[in-house]
């Protein structure tokens, strides 16, 4: 919907499907660095990237959440991840 609201092409990329690596997503966020990208993943796959952000001290483990339709605004310094800001589903 936000794609297809602002009149914007849509790519699929399978470093964020369904099992993918966090790791490999992580990659995908440096390789992003500096454009104003909207990445749409699984909670497996945004799971593994809070948890990384969480053991490198960028998000406190408490504020780990994961209901569907919510989003997490990442932002990044250079190709740094320097932190994180929840954003509940609509109407939640």
């Amino acid at each position: 919907p936000l794609a297809q609201g602002l009149g914007l092409p849509l790519e699929d990329e399978a470093l964020l499907g369904e099992g993918a690596s966090a790791d490999r997503a992580m990659e995908l966020l440096a390789e992003l660095a500096g454009t104003n990208a909207a990445l749409c993943s699984h909670g497996d796959v945004i799971g593994g990237i809070l948890r990384r952000m969480a053991a490198d001290g960028i998000v406190p483990v408490a504020e780990l959440k994961l209901p569907k339709a919510s989003a997490w605004l990442i932002e990044q310094r250079g190709t740094a991840v320097v932190g994180a800001h929840y954003l509940p589903p609509p109407g939640g």
